[in-house]
């Protein structure tokens, strides 16, 4: 009760309004974000692993030509590691985030 005595209404009702919508925000918006982001670099992976040669068998019918990598090294296993490179640096904005204490 001491805590309550000595802390106003309106402060600690504006208090909880604030923190509700934050984590109301956090819930929907950012997880849902974050979520799409994962679900695109792993099918971003998926096709860059299983090659043009599976997921785009029927390009032929449009009349698309596919380039062919005539260089020794594997661009699939480059275009990986430049991915999984890059992910830190995309979670960088999450972690640089102050934290305010309102």
């Amino acid at each position: 009760m001491s805590f309550f005595q000595e802390n106003r209404t309106g402060e600690l009702l504006s208090r909880l309004t604030n923190d509700v919508s934050r984590v109301q925000s956090a819930v929907t918006s950012n997880i849902i974000t974050i979520a799409q982001n994962v679900l695109t670099l792993l099918l971003g992976l998926f096709i860059v692993i299983a090659g043009p040669d599976t997921l785009l068998a029927q390009a032929g019918q449009f009349n698309v030509q596919l380039p062919a990598s005539h260089s020794g090294i594997n661009l699939g296993i480059v275009l990986i590691l430049v991915a999984v490179a890059l992910i830190p640096i995309a979670f960088l904005p999450v972690i640089m985030e102050p934290i305010s204490a309102s």
